[in-house]
């Protein structure tokens, strides 16, 4: 007889490729919001490095560990998180990216006093590589959303309005209902994500900051250039096909998301080769 899975209270799920030098910062972060009856678990995609001293400092947390026997690449790791989605909340969380103390408490309490939300999520820090906070980002939407409402944005900001996984915890129930997180561009996998729960339900967004992005010239984001361009374009493309946006916005998203993409090339660049005190003052201007 097969054994039953059990479900726990809230599952966070961190997919790992070579990324020790920020692991344990990753981990820290959760374990201050550590709560009874909650699951941790990498899923390393088969790195070169190994993480297992690292994870052995956080022991007492019963944190699991699972290797894939050969890489499958960030979209296939992504979707072999989901597969541990047994929980009653989830939450993904990148390799070098934090969750602010109390942040996990505030979302879960939102959570279950609105059992129709199928996500809650909040803003971010920009942080560099010493965990410094160069800058507080707003993601423009406040409140109950819902799909209509997240496309429009999609289309004004050119960018995601909703977050990164590390901000947004998912309802569990509803995130095993769909589809998952598709193939094709990394780059769009955590929108297309928001935009399949939110055809089950509304979600909800607030101002108030629970995790920190940190700014790498190595991350996927910074390597992608102006390929996002091409990328984001013909994600325009389908939402105009869809209705999801008139011929006007789109107009308005296709000149923003290039625009979007120069800019992040240059603060990418900046930081790479700038000094720390030049960094700090050209992102507080």
């Amino acid at each position: 007889m097969r054994q039953a899975v059990k479900q726990h209270h809230t599952v966070i799920a961190i997919p790992y490729y070579n990324g020790s030098r920020f692991l344990r910062q990753a981990i820290a972060s959760v374990v201050v919001n550590w709560r009874e009856d909650m699951r941790l678990v990498v899923i390393d995609d088969a790195s070169e490095d190994d993480p297992k001293e690292i994870l052995e400092e956080f022991s007492q947390f019963g944190i699991d560990y699972f290797r894939n026997p050969e890489r499958v690449g960030m979209i296939e790791n992504h979707k072999r998180c989901l597969e541990f989605n047994t929980g009653k909340y989830f939450k993904i969380l990148s390799q070098d990216d934090e969750l602010l103390p109390g942040a996990l408490d505030r979302q879960i309490s939102l959570l279950d006093a609105h059992p129709e939300l199928v996500f809650v999520s909040g803003s971010k820090q920009l942080i560099d590589s010493a965990g410094r906070v160069l800058l507080a980002i707003n993601h423009g939407l406040n409140g109950r959303v819902n799909r209509q409402d997240v496309c429009r944005a999609i289309a004004i900001k050119g960018t995601n309005p909703v977050g990164e996984p590390a901000l947004v915890l998912m309802r569990g129930s509803a995130t095993r209902l769909v589809r998952g997180f598709p193939g094709g561009q990394p780059w769009l996998l955590d929108i297309l994500m928001w935009l399949q729960l939110l055809e089950l339900g509304p979600g909800m967004v607030k101002e108030e900051p629970v995790g920190r992005f940190r700014l790498s010239s190595q991350s996927y984001s910074a390597g992608m250039g102006l390929k996002q361009v091409e990328v984001f374009s013909t994600f325009l493309d389908d939402l105009r096909i869809n209705g999801d946006i008139g011929l006007g916005l789109y107009c308005y998203a296709w000149l923003r998301c290039r625009l979007n993409a120069l800019l992040r090339q240059i603060i990418y660049r900046w930081y790479d080769v700038g000094h720390g005190v030049f960094r700090l003052n050209f992102f507080r201007k």
